[in-house]
């Protein structure tokens, strides 16, 4: 398909998968296109050409954003605003874990009604504790506190919903292609630009949505997991893990862990999100 008649490109993927980085690659890599991150519902799709008259389009959404009913029409191209091609993006549920479990304090500092400072404090120095001494406590444990402060359970959802976008994908049956996070990252990404008809930029800015990019690497659960956390996710997940490519189980244990991927990322996203919170209430 020539560019030049236009294209429309649908990203779709879990949170913390590598959704933003990806879609704004692909944007970055068509002069002119425009993006739109996560529309917030079906309304965007009930109308073509966007207001802007651009038939240059990336969209990005996130699975279980809409209804299953709403994604299932936008992909089969159900509505006016139809999609040339389709990206949805698989990662290690491991590292993908592991990246909602850095990043919950963001949405908790913003979004709970009264968050409890020493509650933070104390999620801070879980983390450094981890970071200088990585076999001292466990994702699972780490997991536990999380629940204990915010009343949610991320590794439970992880499962279900790996699971369930497992299945999803399994049951795919229009055009589509199917992106491992993985082999974005190590720029095996032959395939893809053969699907989409044109050649990717090297470079991965994502511009002021930086904030979702905590590492930018693969195989984080190598050294942040014990041997606790291999035995759950053997457990629950073996089977669709290794049915799309996830067979590796062998930890690589360090003495400490990266600051810049956990403790200062930790207090960036803590400082971001109270200056939003602060923001939000002198506006209000």
């Amino acid at each position: 398909m020539d560019l030049k008649e236009g294209m429309n490109i649908l990203v779709v993927g879990k949170p913390k998968t590598g959704t933003t980085v990806i879609s704004k690659n692909i944007q970055n890599s068509i002069p002119n296109a425009s993006y739109y991150l996560e529309p917030s519902n079906e309304r965007f799709f009930l109308s073509y050409p966007p207001e802007n008259g651009n038939k240059l389009n990336v969209v990005k959404v996130l699975y279980e954003q809409y209804t299953k009913d709403i994604l299932q029409k936008v992909i089969n191209n159900d509505y006016p605003f139809k999609f040339d091609k389709i990206i949805f993006i698989i990662r290690d549920p491991r590292d993908e874990f592991i990246s909602s479990l850095m990043y919950w304090i963001f949405n908790y500092i913003r979004t709970v009604k009264e968050p409890k400072l020493s509650h933070i404090k104390e999620w801070q120095e879980l983390v450094k504790q981890k970071e200088i001494n990585p076999g001292s406590i466990s994702a699972v444990q780490l997991n536990e506190k999380v629940v204990e402060i915010s009343n949610r359970n991320f590794l439970q959802y992880q499962i279900l919903f790996f699971k369930d976008y497992y299945n999803f994908l399994q049951k795919l049956s229009t055009n589509h292609y199917i992106l491992r996070y993985e082999d974005f990252i190590q720029y095996k990404i032959g395939s893809l630009e053969k699907y989409l008809g044109f050649s990717l930029l090297s470079s991965r800015d994502v511009g002021h949505l930086k904030r979702t990019n905590r590492s930018g690497n693969y195989n984080n659960w190598k050294t942040f997991f014990t041997d606790q956390d291999i035995k759950f996710f053997r457990h629950h997940l073996e089977k669709e893990m290794a049915n799309v490519g996830y067979t590796d189980f062998q930890l690589t244990p360090v003495n400490k862990l990266n600051e810049q991927h956990f403790s200062i990322y930790l207090n960036n996203l803590i400082h971001e999100a109270t200056q939003t919170r602060i923001g939000n209430k002198n506006s209000e």
